[in-house]
């Protein structure tokens, strides 16, 4: 904003161009000493209207301002004025005068409307009272004693209208002083004292125009108004630059005692005049009670300064204790970073003035797990790293806060941040964070545990490169500058962190939510943590920007979680059976549990419905443990019934976090024991994301093992570490994902062929079994048996059956032993 920079110059230039003539004039004519007034006072009333309509200014700031455009708005009218009736008279003109005091007015009426310390009614009282004091004191030093030194051709009239003016000066200036003195104010202290030139040339300026001589009366009389405007340039400035500065804490000045003195200081003078005017006229013994009465004045305004100077040490260490008080309860311990409370009183001052802001949320990924790896004295080393890493990669503008635990949170303002965003955002696509799509919609079969879905197609990641950003995100500035402070501040987690004689490289996941009119901050924050949500559901150490699509996905979600609990209870889900067939011999080899819920309004849930709500809501862990013990109870029956006819193992699917549970090890040799069962008859089939997922599910699988379970690792092929998982995972079955089947008879896709024609060989040099998924053909069967597999399940076989169904399979065609 340029107007400010150029209004103070103009009024500067105006003030110069005053002081010139006062310093070069050669005749009498005073017509150009007055042009500098209106000039100046125009220049301020600009300024003062750019500032009180710039964006993010809080109500009370904006209104102090407009208010100051009106008062100088009139007193522009005055200087107009004025220059009409240029002269070098004594006193002030009635024309003059009334425009002026209205100005005077409003000025005090601007400052006496900034918030501060709530008054009460004896506050109120003691206001007024201080206030006339000065008043009459004023007037009766006005009246007394300057009216006196005017000379003899001045009316009447123009001497007690700039008496009226000049006490009204004096009112202002202890109303500004008042203001500026206060421990905390929205608008800067610095233009509040700047201000105070205004009333101060008033009160000089009516001085001089009743008593003053020919030279300083003309001299006040062209400076008093171009001062006033310049003061109110110059302070909108001020204002100005201090709102172009990054967000801080409120301003804080020095408590100031100057102006509380004033009324005891109006009393001496009184005083004072009450001797010099009794002193004239009265006899020695009325002197000495007059004396007498104003010693005993003295003694109690020295008293009341007393009591001023203890009231204000101890008022002053309250605000001491305060401002500590309100560190600490808006500070995390910790960190020393804002903490939640704070963090949304900022962010609710942004929204409420209308200014651009947004809300990241920062969750460090599997926190819980490494700070059990490492200890809580080492984890909370480790918060504080974080902190610091965010703290510094913040840009003015930005304001990082600690939420609780490992959630971290920026307050973004894209107006101040969107340079540093912008500057960054090209250099974050080589981001691992950079890659990915903020907002992009996470289906909810992309969140389906492939664990409980053999029977169902692979689902279809939403992915796109660094260089697509620009056609998912939003076109908006907006939007575009708060996705890359986004890339920019999660580049934080980018280098190891060391505690102690560790390095760690963490990674996390993010949410932004765009503060949208008429939203509360609380509601910002919620849909951030949505946002972060999705981030982590599409893969971790990635962000997502909110969409109100995924609010809605939220409230679902609940919704149906509570309805799975109640269904797993009431007994609504069944285990459909998955036969597994030797594609050499085609007899019935194995089968693999799936489960599935037929809900009593809703009709049959998908699966990629409900196993993304029981995994996000911690469901998985009921829902898997029945699975677990319906199935083999299952097996157990069928091989009561059928014998040696039955199959010999059932596969049953295992969520990660159940393999995160410290005493699935013990749930499952339990259901084994109570179903009659060996190890030998239960196959474990895990995906390569939970075999990846952390030391407490590596022990948990070793275990099994080593107990004898076998296990498969099931989607092989669609992870991204798989060839070093066979070296370090006990695997015994490997199954090809349904993905590489399709389209394998025909031969087109050489990709497909590849990788599946190397699996088949990898197991056989490993002596894996192998079970190709998802056959609907018999070219992709007579394929996949070319190629080495020897087992296989699909529709092409059978679809996934009823128990009884699937038992009167083993009873048709007898098992044949692998």
């Amino acid at each position: 904003m340029i107007a400010p920079v150029l209004s103070v110059v103009a009024a500067s230039v105006a003030n110069l161009g005053v002081l010139g003539w006062l310093l070069l004039r050669h005749t009498d004519d005073v017509i150009l000493g007055y042009a500098g007034g209106p000039v100046a006072l125009a220049a301020g009333v600009i300024a003062c209207r750019r500032v009180a309509r710039v964006a993010g200014l809080t109500g009370p700031i904006r209104r102090f301002w407009r208010i100051m455009e009106i008062a100088g708005f009139v007193l522009f009218v005055t200087a107009v004025i004025a220059l009409a009736r240029a002269n070098n008279n004594a006193g002030m003109s009635i024309w003059v005068a009334v425009p002026m005091l209205a100005g005077v007015l409003l000025l005090m009426s601007g400052f006496l409307g900034l918030p501060g310390p709530r008054r009460t009614a004896s506050g109120w009282v003691q206001a007024i009272l201080d206030g006339l004091t000065v008043a009459v004191s004023s007037g009766l030093i006005f009246w007394y004693v300057v009216l006196d030194l005017a000379p003899d051709d001045t009316s009447l009239v123009a001497r007690i209208v700039a008496a009226v003016v000049g006490v009204g000066g004096v009112l202002l200036l202890v109303t500004i002083g008042k203001a500026a003195a206060r421990p905390e104010t929205e608008v800067h202290p610095v233009a509040l004292r700047v201000l105070m030139v205004g009333p101060i040339t008033c009160v000089t300026g009516t001085f001089l125009l009743i008593a003053g001589g020919e030279l300083s009366r003309l001299a006040l009389s062209v400076l008093a108004l171009p001062l006033t405007g310049a003061a109110l340039g110059i302070g909108a400035w001020l204002q100005w630059r201090a709102l172009d500065r990054p967000a801080a804490e409120p301003v804080t000045a020095p408590a100031r005692s100057l102006f509380n003195l004033l009324p005891f200081l109006a009393v001496t003078a009184t005083a004072a005049l009450v001797i010099s005017v009794s002193a004239q006229d009265m006899n020695h013994r009325q002197r000495v009670v007059i004396i007498g009465a104003v010693l005993i004045t003295g003694c109690v305004v020295a008293r009341q300064l007393l009591s001023l100077r203890e009231n204000t040490l101890a008022l002053r260490g309250i605000r001491h204790q305060q401002a500590e008080l309100e560190r600490l309860a808006l500070s995390d311990n910790l960190t020393g970073l804002p903490n939640r409370a704070r963090f949304t009183v900022a962010l609710t001052e942004r929204i409420e003035a209308g200014s651009p802001a947004a809300a990241l949320l920062i969750d460090i990924d599997d926190f819980k797990m490494i700070n059990d790896t490492i200890g809580p004295a080492a984890g909370d080393q480790l918060l504080y790293a974080v902190s610091q890493r965010l703290r510094n990669q913040c840009a003015p503008g930005e304001m990082p806060a600690r939420l609780g635990g490992d959630e971290f949170a920026v307050l973004l303002s894209p107006s101040l941040s969107s340079s540093a965003s912008s500057s960054s955002a090209s250099s974050s696509s080589a981001s691992p964070f950079a890659s990915a799509s903020p907002g992009s919609p996470v289906s909810s079969s992309a969140s389906v545990s492939p664990a409980f879905s053999a029977s169902l197609p692979a689902p279809a990641w939403p992915s796109a490169p660094p260089s697509a950003l620009s056609d998912i995100s939003p076109l908006s500035d907006l939007s575009a500058s708060v996705e890359g402070a986004a890339a920019r501040l999660l580049l934080a987690f980018a280098e190891p962190f060391r505690i102690g004689d560790q390095q760690l490289l963490l990674h996390a996941s993010a949410g932004i939510a765009l503060a949208e009119p008429g939203e509360t901050a609380d509601e910002v924050l919620r849909n951030a943590d949505i946002a972060m949500y999705a981030a982590k559901e599409s893969g971790k150490a990635s962000w997502a920007r909110f969409e109100p699509r995924m609010r809605q996905d939220m409230v679902s979600h609940a919704r149906l979680a509570g309805e799975l609990r109640d269904g797993i209870r009431r007994g609504e889900l069944r285990l459909l059976y998955q036969p597994v067939f030797d594609l050499v011999t085609g007899r019935l080899h194995g089968c693999e549990a799936l489960v599935r819920w037929q809900h009593p309004e809703r009709g049959f849930v998908s699966p990629a419905e409900f196993i993304p709500v029981a995994e996000r809501s911690g469901l998985i862990v009921p829902l898997g443990a029945w699975v677990l013990r319906e199935s083999c109870r299952q097996l157990a029956e069928w091989r009561a019934e059928h014998g040696d006819g039955a199959v010999e193992a059932v596969n049953v699917n295992v969520a990660v976090r159940q393999l995160r549970e410290a005493g699935f090890v013990d749930e499952v040799a339990a259901v084994l024991s109570d179903t009659g069962l060996t190890p030998r008859n239960l196959i474990l089939e895990v995906t390569e994301s939970s075999v990846v997922d952390g030391w407490q599910v590596t022990e948990t699988l070793e275990s099994l093992h080593r107990m004898g379970v076998r296990l498969a690792l099931d989607d092989f092929g669609t992870g991204q570490s798989s060839l070093s998982l066979l070296r370090a995972f006990p695997v015994d079955v490997l199954k090809l994902d349904k993905s590489f089947v399709d389209g394998i008879a025909d031969g087109a896709d050489r990709g497909r062929l590849a990788v599946a024609a190397a699996v088949a060989q990898l197991a056989e040099h490993l002596q894996l079994k192998t079970v190709a998924e998802g056959i609907e053909n018999e070219g992709q069967r007579d394929r996949l048996r070319a190629m080495g597999y020897r087992y296989g399940q699909g529709f092409l076989m059978a679809r996934p059956l009823p128990a009884n169904e699937c038992g009167a399979l083993m009873a048709v065609d007898p098992v044949r032993a692998a």
